[in-house]
């Protein structure tokens, strides 16, 4: 074997694997009901799991979204120097349907996700490190901006970052939603959840629904992994008050995610098992 192989020849090898891997989508795909459906980690200003599918309007009762996918690594300086650019731009246009979910990667050098909110991200920042994202949208340079239209298709992919750019594409994408009259009917409605009790617990846990409507309700415990324990509920409900519980005699102990979704919402809340 010949062990003077050029390094060139080497990075190149490499950079190929990583674009065959990586690259997926291009301008004008839809993203799969996988993707959409996928469970992503937010680690800073919110917790616990999302997926793509809660901000897809034919989904979710006609609540459409413009989706601004943010993907920086915490050693990246140019991707700082975006932080106060893109909290502007949500701040900005967040009341008329931007979504802005910012993946990051290889934290802490030097940043943390938190750290980097602190840095004054006011959007979700999300943990990309396992989930990968970045990988469905190109070769992972970074800064990158994927936009999404409101029926889930990629309509911008760029590298680096241009402020005026930007926002010429998130006006125009959020200027081709399709109005909507405001009405009992798309409006979020009433809903609250109880925390669950006791927490910690040992084998049982309870919490209590309050819907203001009929709304259909999807209940899942997971765990700290993000890997789905058990389903809890998964239908419609009428209007009113409903009591659920879990019992978790035949996992261990640990901490769980409990994640409740409806058309308008989404809520987890974290739960300590002791044995």
């Amino acid at each position: 074997m010949n062990k003077n192989i050029p390094i060139r020849f080497l990075m190149s090898i490499v950079m190929l694997s990583i674009f065959l891997k990586g690259q997926s989508y291009e301008v004008g795909n839809q993203l799969t009901p996988e993707h959409l459906a996928s469970y992503l980690t937010i680690c800073a200003n919110d917790s616990g799991l999302i997926s793509l599918d809660l901000y897809n309007g034919a989904a979710n009762g006609e609540d459409y979204h413009v989706i601004w996918l943010n993907f920086f690594a915490s050693w990246c300086s140019t991707c700082l120097a975006e932080i106060p650019y893109a909290t502007q731009i949500y701040n900005q246009y967040k009341d008329q349907g931007l979504v802005v979910l910012s993946f990051g990667r290889q934290w802490d050098n030097p940043y943390s996700c938190l750290d980097w909110a602190e840095l004054g991200a006011e959007y979700n920042i999300l943990d990309d490190d396992s989930t990968q994202v970045w990988s469905w949208f190109g070769l992972g340079t970074v800064p990158q901006s994927v936009i999404l239209d409101h029926n889930m298709i990629v309509r911008y992919n760029s590298y680096g970052f241009n402020e005026s750019e930007t926002v010429s594409v998130i006006e125009s994408f959020l200027a081709e939603m399709p109005s909507v009259n405001v009405n009992d009917e798309i409006v979020p409605v009433s809903f609250k959840v109880t925390p669950p009790y006791p927490n910690p617990f040992n084998a049982k846990i309870s919490w209590t629904v309050l819907l203001g409507k009929e709304l259909y309700l999807e209940t899942i415990v997971f765990d700290i992994t993000g890997k789905e324990v058990q389903k809890i509920t998964n239908e419609h409900y009428s209007e009113g008050s409903y009591f659920f519980s879990w019992d978790a005699s035949v996992v261990p102990s640990g901490v769980y995610l409990l994640k409740l979704i409806t058309p308008f919402h989404n809520q987890t809340h974290k739960m300590i098992l002791l044995k």
